[in-house]
């Protein structure tokens, strides 16, 4: 059972009783759960499929690099937990069920009497829905490593556009709209107002609607702003909310305590699957903030790492993949065999870094209309490719072949670095 209390009242909802899975509305086109190699599968990106005519080479080069996803084990791992927890949530949020049916009905009040304050009462249970529990999700990545490349391979298999879902209600049936995925960038100031502004704008392009100009309004209050989030995502039965480009320097903010607290309370009350994608350094400042990092962390944390070596098969890989999408787009043959150990030097094995060079010296070439290819190009280019992460990935080069820096020193490349490097930085009690 589950009850919340308001002074001496004390409201109680049961959890909805087991139906079977095969009928339940919200289940309905989400992929089972997958074993670790069907999940790379699914999230390995055919990109050779799409169809690109009508595109310059330079385009298409550029499209190809971009879509071009080589996933690793952590990345598979992280996704057949997305997919769980979708379901999960889905079989717990069942409309078959008069309590969560009610429980839906209250929400979609709320949001149409926004315009109307004086008639507008907040869900019932306290935004509490039935059988509601945390289902945050922190996939800590490093920049370049894949972030935007990984949450495209998720909305890609459960699904972009909203959808209608009938449900039979005695003799009658009544129709629900379901969005599988809502994706939500992360403010540049870490301030609540800028995540609300941006979760609101993203709802109002997929049903075309103007709560955003609502919640503008001298009338709404800041109360209100959370009951709203929940109730919006629960009208729409969302599967799943992505939070992304989470960097350190938009974290490290008084405010963002507040966005995190937010973002804690929307999966702890309507029991919705929230992927948050931050670099390591941004997830660390999670671990000051015991209720937030625990209702985020409740289904997991998972560290994508870049590829180790040069020789790691993975790296490999990733080069053959990107020469390909790339360089070899515009008839450049087959990948040199010298290019892993020189894209490693270059890159220091950041995937994104490499796709960013492929494409900056193909599109060079296809412009000088030459198809000369070289280690002294790949180097020239590279370099001039990779002109403002130099600084970073020089300070990555020195703090991985000395060891020992100071936390402030680690923390201004916190992006770019992994959890274990990162350790120094975390709070140690002090003898007096």
């Amino acid at each position: 059972m589950n009850g919340a209390q308001r002074g001496n009242t004390s409201i109680v909802v049961a959890h909805p009783p087991s139906l079977p899975d095969k009928d339940n509305p919200l289940l309905e086109g989400l992929p089972t759960v997958p074993s670790l190699q069907e999940a790379m599968d699914m999230i390995e990106e055919q990109y050779l499929d799409f169809d690109v005519s009508g595109l310059s080479e330079a385009e298409i080069v550029a499209y190809q690099s971009k879509h071009a996803i080589v996933p690793n084990v952590q990345f598979a791992n992280a996704f057949v937990q997305v997919i769980t927890q979708v379901r999960d949530s889905c079989r717990s949020r069942d409309l078959r069920t008069f309590d969560y049916r009610n429980y839906t009905k209250s929400c979609n009040h709320f949001v149409a009497t926004f315009p109307r304050p004086s008639f507008r009462k907040f869900p019932m249970c306290f935004g509490i829905a039935p059988g509601a529990k945390s289902r945050g999700m922190i996939v800590a990545t490093p920049a370049y490593t894949g972030r935007s490349a990984f949450a495209d391979s998720v909305q890609k298999v459960l699904g972009r556009d909203p959808s209608i879902k009938r449900v039979t209600v005695g003799e009658n049936f009544v129709d629900y709209p379901r969005l599988p995925v809502l994706r939500v960038q992360w403010p540049i100031d870490g301030k609540l107002s800028g995540f609300i502004t941006a979760f609101v704008a993203a709802f109002d392009l997929v049903f075309d609607t103007e709560y955003s100009k609502v919640l503008s309004s001298l009338f709404f209050m800041d109360r209100e702003y959370i009951p709203a989030l929940c109730s919006l995502g629960n009208a729409c039965h969302l599967g799943l909310l992505i939070v992304e480009r989470i960097n350190y320097e938009n974290v490290r903010t008084p405010a963002a305590e507040l966005t995190w607290s937010a973002i804690a309370q929307f999966t702890r009350s309507t029991g919705i699957p929230v992927l948050c994608l931050p670099t390591p350094g941004a997830a660390l400042t999670l671990s000051t903030l015991t209720g937030s990092r625990s209702d985020l962390t409740a289904a997991g944390v998972t560290e994508i790492m870049r590829p180790l070596s040069a020789q790691a098969n993975h790296w490999k890989y990733i080069c053959a993949v990107q020469f390909d999408a790339t360089l070899g787009a515009i008839g450049l043959g087959s990948m040199p065999e010298w290019l892993p150990d020189s894209a490693y030097t270059l890159t220091l094995g950041y995937p994104g870094l490499l796709a960013k060079v492929l494409t900056y010296i193909a599109q060079n070439l296809l412009s000088m209309n030459t198809s000369g290819f070289d280690q002294k190009t790949f180097e020239k280019y590279g370099g001039r490719a990779l002109v403002l992460e130099q600084p970073h990935l020089d300070a990555v080069r020195t703090i991985r072949r000395k060891g020992a820096f100071k936390p402030s020193t680690l923390l201004r490349h916190a992006d770019w670095l992994s959890f274990d490097e990162l350790a120094p930085t975390h709070l140690k009690p002090e003898l007096q």
